[in-house]
């Protein structure tokens, strides 16, 4: 079940924000961070800091 449905339905969601690295990091940084949560939140929002 995806957010949308589970918003829907009214069922109890979890999310969760992550931030940007800072600096030269590579996208793959971030994918293998977000791999950790997979399964376990409903949503995830990427926010970006701008230096």
């Amino acid at each position: 079940m995806n957010l949308k449905e589970s918003l829907e339905k009214k069922r109890f969601v979890v999310t969760s924000e992550v931030q940007v690295p800072l600096g030269d990091e590579e996208p793959e940084a971030i994918i293998d961070s977000l791999s950790r949560v997979k399964g376990r939140v409903d949503g995830v929002s990427v926010s970006e800091i701008e230096e």
